[in-house]
């Protein structure tokens, strides 16, 4: 059984888990500031690839200041 953290989340996990809605993880994706791979034509996203995403910020980014650009994933 593999663990909860090298389990594949989707979109709309990821959204529940970074604190912002789904159009945003799709604009961070296809951007490649959200690691991710596709599966037919779904994306799917690794815990353990998102996470030293957000601690290279030093906290939760802001879904307004990843709109405007201002953080870097």
């Amino acid at each position: 059984m593999a663990n909860a953290q090298s389990t594949a989340m989707t979109v709309r996990k990821v959204a529940d888990y970074l604190w912002m809605n789904q159009r945003m993880v799709y604009c961070l994706t296809v951007d490649s500031k959200l690691p991710a791979f596709k599966i037919g034509a779904t994306w799917e996203f690794k815990r353990t690839a998102i996470d030293p995403c957000i601690k290279s910020q030093g906290n939760q980014p802001n879904v307004n200041n990843l709109a405007e650009g201002q953080i870097e994933l």
